[in-house]
């Protein structure tokens, strides 16, 4: 009883608190449009550049504006947070994910007060220093509002237009930019409708959330992470659950996933706000490559018009059942054996994570697919993807330019020779690594589902029954930039929820009406901020003990 009661008493007499650490934690915030603690400092913003910089500095920071910090390198609500807190105003908050001048400069001062080379390039080590600096730019898998009974987010019966702000405060709330010229897509995982028809979180955060600290623990009976073969599969996959993909399907019996993400278009058209809500997988299982399966990361994305193809028999099956006239809709390409259609490809990097590829000699052969398994996001894993997305990329690519050169000299001994060639290749395969976890590549299409369930190759997919009116109206909101906002956010994140209330009139009549309310941390959650709290506050009265 104890616990509980604590947890109450938290709730009630330090809610503001508690609610400016979620933010910190990986929560989405509530009412800020930019994403960031109200408190984050205005860093650096009262601090003109040549108080801090040298002229050369400032010069060679302007010229790397464009060069090096290149467009949909990073996600763009991602982009918005650090320039928040670099002191960047609101009207010069990126729309589409370049930097500007004074965003560039903003860095380069960052740079130059963390003892970081100060360019202006936003590289692996400035982005792992701006994380530590300000927690709210690490980008958590789940955040703190895990359910373990599922939770209503929108009721039955909700207006279009009290929907399309919720969806609108989501996507703005969690730092992503809204375009009002056209539509904006958003997806939200881990969420399904119940038999009353209501839009309701899944407990699947919480399984992945306790299963993961569980894998974390040292004393863990499953293994250090550097084999991954069937033994061990059923074990991770019972602990860490299926939010993350469908991890518990095999290929066979793909038929009984079910579609627990959504997927939101919202546009204005006339002055009237629209939305269209459906089914969707956002992170289907299969075996990718030999780096393992792919996970799109939660954050904002361009996704542009482009085609999928595909030759799998479920695919082209699903193709080929549509009517004529759907088919046409989607300008689909049907051969025996191989479709082609239109769909959303990615325009922009996409933080990916690949779950670890079972050890198992059938997988190497292409013609055996039928025990296919889907990679575990375990904390090894996970740790290592990180570090891969950190890879200081411009650094290496200027290294093996000047390897390079050096051979091409000829003034080398045999074995300076030999090493410089070993450096190469050990750059070559960091430089795959870093691709294989951000990549903009065909791996993260978003495509028609299968009719025999929600499972893929890697890709996000919406309810076959859906994609055509999906795609077709996406198309016709977009025609003239081709290209969308892809928002991408795990319902444990989200720290709102729509709740109706009833009001009774004199003549006795109700009306009905909803607005947001604040949802409650769950109980991992407030045990953490509880031992922040009392850590932060021990480490004040003992400072001696850092």
């Amino acid at each position: 009883m104890a616990g509980p009661a604590k947890n109450d008493f938290v709730n009630k007499q330090n809610q503001t608190k508690i609610k400016n650490d979620s933010i910190a934690a990986g929560n989405q915030s509530d009412g800020n449009k930019t994403g960031v603690s109200k408190e984050a400092p205005d860093y650096f913003a009262k601090e003109p550049a040549d108080k801090i910089l040298s002229d050369d500095e400032i010069v060679l920071a302007q010229k790397h504006n464009l060069s090096e910090n290149s467009k949909g390198k990073f996600p763009l609500d991602w982009i918005r947070k650090v320039q928040t807190h670099l002191g960047i105003s609101p009207k010069e908050l990126s729309n589409d994910f370049s930097f500007g001048k004074s965003t560039v400069l903003a860095i380069a001062k960052f740079q130059k007060k963390n003892g970081i080379e100060a360019t202006g390039i936003l590289n692996g080590t400035t982005k792992v220093t701006l994380e530590k600096k300000f927690p709210d730019l690490q980008q958590k898998l789940v955040g703190g509002y895990a359910v373990d009974n599922n939770e209503i987010l929108v009721p039955h019966g909700v207006s279009q237009e009290v929907k399309f702000d919720y969806y609108r405060n989501i996507i703005e709330n969690s730092g992503g930019y809204f375009d009002e010229s056209q539509a904006n897509l958003l997806s939200i995982r881990g969420v399904v409708y119940d038999e009353e028809g209501n839009l309701t979180q899944t407990t699947s955060a919480n399984t992945f959330k306790k299963g993961f600290k569980e894998l974390s623990n040292p004393t863990s009976n499953f293994d250090d992470g550097t084999k991954h073969n069937r033994s061990d599969y059923t074990d991770r996959k019972n602990t860490l659950g299926t939010h993350f993909g469908e991890s518990g399907q095999d290929r066979k019996n793909r038929g009984n996933v079910t579609r627990d993400d959504l997927m939101v278009t919202l546009w204005m058209q006339d002055g009237n706000k629209n939305v269209k809500e459906n089914k969707g997988s956002l992170n289907p299982g299969g075996s990718q490559n030999d780096w393992g399966e792919a996970h799109m990361m939660d954050g904002q994305y361009q996704f542009r018009f482009g085609k999928h193809g595909s030759s799998s028999k479920s695919h082209v099956k699903t193709i080929k059942a549509l009517e004529e006239n759907e088919k046409k809709k989607i300008n689909a390409e049907v051969e025996d054996d191989h479709v082609k259609y239109d769909a959303l490809r990615p325009d922009s990097n996409v933080n990916l994570i690949r779950g670890r590829k079972i050890e198992d000699k059938s997988l190497n052969n292409n013609s055996v697919r039928e025990d296919a398994q889907p990679g575990i996001l375990d904390p090894e894993r996970l740790a290592f993807a990180e570090e891969s997305r950190n890879i200081d990329l411009l650094a290496l690519t200027k290294e093996m330019e000047e390897i390079t050169n050096k051979i091409k000299e000829g003034n080398l001994s045999k074995a300076d020779k030999s090493k410089l060639k070993k450096r190469k290749k050990e750059i070559k395969n960091v430089m795959k690594r870093y691709n294989a976890f951000t990549s903009p590549g065909n791996a993260t299409n978003i495509h028609i589902g299968s009719k025999s369930g929600a499972l893929s190759v890697g890709c996000a997919n919406v309810d076959p029954k859906d994609y055509v009116d999906f795609i077709t109206n996406i198309k016709e909101q977009n025609k003239e930039s081709k290209k969308i906002l892809f928002t991408i956010i795990d319902a444990s994140k989200i720290g709102m929820k729509l709740v109706k209330q009833t009001k009774t009139n004199d003549d006795g009549t109700t009306e009905n009406s909803y607005k947001e309310d604040h949802r409650m941390l769950d109980q991992m959650e407030l045990e953490d901020i509880i031992n922040q709290m009392m850590m932060h506050q021990m480490m004040t009265m003992h400072p001696h003990m850092l």
